[in-house]
């Protein structure tokens, strides 16, 4: 069941998402930004950035262990003269969202995937299709991570194509 907030809309611009949150952190300094209930630890607007930066290397760092052969950068969203671009954002779930990079600035070559499943080609990969770039749809990218759920959980073993078969997607 879908939850709307009794708050307007937040309008974000198009710019890098974390630039946008973390826009305003140094002036709101020690106040609180996140607490967590159970231990009432508290996390201030200036721990945000710091925290922020730590989680994302150590993504990457997580990333190189694995994929030693893949080079993984942190950057921008300028998605220029990178190999492979992925959206592992909700951007381009609700019509007129922007798209999560400028894709002016991909290169034919590049092959773009998607997290999004609301529609099959969504805004971002329509305009990477028009690039002349490959792409990988959400359903696709949800089929391809299943097993590794299953497995995980111990429910035992299916693969990407088995789930396709019998998978029942309308959009």
């Amino acid at each position: 069941m879908p939850f709307r907030s009794l708050y307007p809309d937040v309008e974000i611009p198009e710019m890098a998402l974390g630039s946008f949150v973390l826009a305003d952190a140094a002036a709101l300094g020690d106040k609180p930004a996140l607490i967590d209930g159970p231990s009432g630890r508290t996390t201030s607007y200036a721990q945000l950035p710091g925290l922020v930066s730590r989680a994302a290397a150590g993504l990457a760092a997580r990333l190189r262990e694995h994929y030693p052969g893949v080079a993984v950068e942190l950057r921008s969203n300028v998605p220029a003269g990178y190999d492979l671009v992925v959206n592992g954002t909700p951007l381009g779930m609700k019509p007129g969202d922007p798209l999560p990079v400028d894709v002016a600035r991909l290169s034919p070559s590049t092959f773009v995937g998607e997290v999004v499943m609301k529609q099959e080609v969504t805004p971002l990969l329509l305009a990477a299709r028009d690039r002349g770039c490959r792409y990988q749809v959400g359903t696709d990218m949800l089929f391809e991570m299943i097993p590794a759920y299953l497995e995980f959980f111990g429910f035992g073993t299916a693969t990407p194509d088995e789930l396709r078969a019998v998978a029942q997607v309308s959009y």
